[in-house]
């Protein structure tokens, strides 16, 4: 006695339809992390291309206000 099994193959569709929606969303998350894992970097590295930025200023204020007052005192001392 032989008997078919119709719902064989169907079973076999639906799980591989499952399976196709689970490697879908995977792929989704995947992009997702590595979509904010490359924005975060962008970010950071901006951030601290900014604070090197800010700290260059500064320096170059520090430095030029002492050759001022050390021009002012040299001009001084000369001039009496």
């Amino acid at each position: 006695m032989v008997t078919s099994n119709a719902a064989r193959p169907k079973k076999l569709c639906e799980y591989l339809k499952r399976r196709k929606v689970m490697c879908i969303i995977v792929i989704i998350i995947l992009l997702a992390i590595i979509i904010t894992i490359s924005i975060v970097i962008w970010k950071t590295k901006k951030t601290n291309s900014e604070q090197i930025s800010t700290a260059e200023g500064t320096t170059t204020e520090i430095t030029e206000k002492t050759t001022i007052e050390i021009t002012e005192k040299m001009e001084v001392t000369t001039g009496s």
